[in-house]
């Protein structure tokens, strides 16, 4: 009996050391919180830039989902993934942040119309939704997107944001793993009061401003923008970068001074260029020649560490352009036939810059060759794909090859670079030189301060199409003839981001997370097999449970005779 209650006390003691060993472990949790990440591709772990954003929130946000209803698995996994992200937020955010699920679908007329100006306010754009049920075939058109509110401000979030030319699963993966930066870049958007001035060089015949509404419109989302006459502004430090785009006449020596010197303090230059000119219209007759166009900027890229070549790219990887190829009564016949002068790169290396994008769109884009630079590191962002060739000047340029089917033995060339990113420190073009006449009193700097440089040999990069018909700008990025939207602005704002965000944010794209579907066709052909193991097994194992343990009771208990 004794030995009873002893071994009673013993077993209520150990409880309640058990229960108060509990008590303090959440007493001690809810003070010092702890979160471990316990999956294989850390999908669950925010980057450092990210809680540094969050600490820095002074309200509270709300963001509104818009990826909800019936949905595909892939889908319904983008949901669940911005869900757990946001529930992640929660930890490290001062503020609160909440969100709601939005099926748009169950809203009224009126607040549908609202919400669909509101989506293309922000530019989220629709998606074709396609559904096999019941050997049925399915189709409805469903928003990816999310608006983010913070203060009296909001911002849209594209959801599926991925490289367009891969599979429908992989789109989705890819969007899972972009969905940090996507979110985090637009609430950044909203949290940064002070944006950095972004310079648009001017003054050498450079597009319209109709033509590059969208890259403008593009960059006043995050930065200011300003247009810069280099010959008239000799202080560009405040300059966060510059971009050169699409430029018809040659730079002059002072302007070059200029722009080498701001590039020495540090200063960050996109070029976007073209090597060779070509007058589209006259291609109206059927054919032109496309001869070098003189920026007097090729010693300076010499000097940098990359050389644009006095060609054009022809890829059999390409967009289309219009061909007038018969006549039905009076009315001409036009067919949209693929043309290797307007080049589709998808072809990206592995940087956080291009990573999970969508394709480029490209006209008239030539090669650039690295060469040698001590002290630059020199990334090929960009290239043609494998089935490309290089044509040397003067190129002759004729709509009526399109008629022929080209011969793919020729286009073997590829891939070739088109665009190149260069960091590290840069030699001055003027070092052990003169400078050139009219540049008084600025301090001559022989060697850069760590910075970064982007090359591309296009400037149909960042120009956006005209709508014939209208008149207005098209979205940038846009092919009419195609009528799909490429990455084009993705491209640009993701270098941006890459060259002057010092909190580094992009790097919130470098997560890899693997999604794990289940093969609907394996599901299907293996339906009954595991609906029949899941009914008799259970069955089974009960049966050879009371079995055994009848036979081990009769063992146990049997009278010795």
């Amino acid at each position: 009996m004794k030995l009873v209650k002893n071994l009673y006390k013993k077993r209520v003691l150990f409880l309640f050391i058990c229960l108060v060993a509990i008590a303090i472990g959440n007493v001690l949790a809810a003070y010092f919180p702890l979160r471990i990440d316990l999956t294989a591709d850390k999908r669950y772990t925010l980057h450092p830039s990210t809680k540094a954003l969050l600490a820095q929130l002074k309200s509270k946000v709300h963001v509104d989902i818009y990826l909800s209803g019936d949905l595909p698995t892939g889908f319904k996994q983008l949901q669940s993934n911005l869900k757990a992200l946001l529930e992640e937020f929660k930890a490290y955010a001062p503020y609160p942040i909440t969100y709601q699920l939005i099926n748009i679908n169950q809203e009224t007329v009126e607040k549908r119309k609202k919400l669909f100006k509101k989506f293309a306010k922000h530019g989220i754009e629709p998606t074709n939704l396609y559904q096999q049920r019941s050997g049925q075939r399915t189709e409805k058109i469903i928003y990816p997107g999310a608006i983010i509110f913070y203060e009296d401000k909001e911002a849209g979030i594209l959801l599926l944001k991925a490289n367009k030319m891969t599979s429908a699963t992989n789109m989705v993966s890819q969007s899972i793993e972009n969905l940090e930066y996507e979110v985090v870049s637009s609430l950044s958007k909203l949290v940064h009061n002070k944006p950095i001035q972004i310079g648009l060089i001017q003054g050498h015949e450079e597009p319209s401003p109709i033509q590059l509404q969208g890259l403008v419109q593009a960059l006043r989302g995050f930065y200011e923008v300003n247009q810069v006459m280099l010959a008239e502004t000799a202080n560009l430090t405040h300059y966060g970068a510059l971009l050169i785009t699409k430029p018809q006449q040659p730079f002059s020596e002072v302007e070059k001074y200029l722009l080498d010197q701001y590039i020495m303090q540090g200063g960050k230059v996109l070029f976007f260029l073209d090597r060779l000119r070509i007058n589209m219209d006259s291609l109206t007759s059927g054919n032109s020649f496309a001869f070098p166009l003189e920026l007097n900027l090729d010693d300076q890229l010499f000097r940098y560490g990359v050389r644009i070549n006095q060609d054009l790219i022809k890829d059999l990887q390409s967009g289309v352009y219009p061909i007038v190829v018969g006549k039905m009564g009076n009315q001409p016949q036009l067919r949209f036939l693929p043309w290797p002068f307007f080049p589709v790169l998808n072809n990206f290396a592995d940087h956080v810059i291009t990573k999970n994008m969508n394709a480029l769109y490209t006209q008239f884009v030539s090669s650039i060759d690295a060469v040698n630079a001590e002290g630059v590191i020199q990334t090929p962002l960009a290239c043609s794909s494998p089935y490309s060739i290089k044509a040397g000047t003067p190129v002759y340029v004729d709509l009526e090859s399109l008629r022929r089917p080209p011969d793919t033995n020729l286009y073997q060339q590829g891939p070739i670079p088109v665009a190149y990113l260069l960091e590290g420190k840069f030699s001055s073009l003027y070092k052990n030189r003169l400078p050139p006449d009219g540049i008084n009193n600025i301090p001559f700097i022989s060697v850069s301060q760590p910075t970064k440089i982007l090359v591309v040999a296009s400037g149909s990069m960042v120009v956006n199409a005209i709508s014939p018909k209208e008149g207005h700008a098209l979205p940038w990025g846009y092919d009419p003839f195609l009528q799909q939207n490429f990455a084009n602005q993705d491209f640009v704002l993701n270098t941006l981001a890459y060259m002057l965000e010092e909190s580094g944010i992009i790097n919130a794209k470098r997560k890899t997370i693997q999604l794990r579907l289940l093969d609907n066709l394996k599901v299907q052909n293996a339906r009954l097999y595991w609906q029949l193991l899941n009914m008799i097994m259970p069955i089974f194992i009960l049966v050879l449970v009371g079995i055994t343990w009848h036979l081990v009771r009769k063992r146990r208990y049997r009278i010795k005779v």
